[in-house]
C-alpha cells in the first residue's frame, strides 16, 4: 500500500510500524534501535521508503550513496551493492 508522508505525523506513523515489523532491529545491521535514533531511511531517486535504520547508519549510507552517484559511476558501470 502507497502511503503520502505530508507531516511529520505521517513519519512517525509509518516509521513506527516499520520499526515493529522489523522487531525494532535496523534493517541493515540488524542492531537494536534505540527510540531516538530511529530513522526513515528512503530512496532519493524514487522516493520510496526502503525501511528503518539508526541514524548514522543513514547517515553512512548517504555517504556511500552519494560517492556512487558522484565519483565511482564514471568508471564502474555497476551498482553500489555490486561495488
Amino acid at each position: 500500500m502507497t502511503e503520502h508522508l505530508y507531516t511529520h505525523t505521517d513519519v512517525k506513523r509509518v516509521r513506527d510500524k516499520l520499526a515493529k515489523e522489523q522487531n525494532n532491529k535496523d534493517a541493515l545491521t540488524g542492531l537494536e534501535l534505540p527510540d531516538k535514533q530511529k530513522c526513515l531511511d528512503h530512496c532519493h531517486q524514487s522516493q520510496f521508503v526502503r525501511g528503518v535504520l539508526h541514524r548514522q547508519v543513514n547517515a553512512a549510507l548517504g555517504k556511500l550513496e552519494g560517492v556512487h552517484t558522484r565519483y565511482l559511476s564514471y568508471w564502474y558501470s555497476g551498482t553500489l551493492p555490486d561495488f
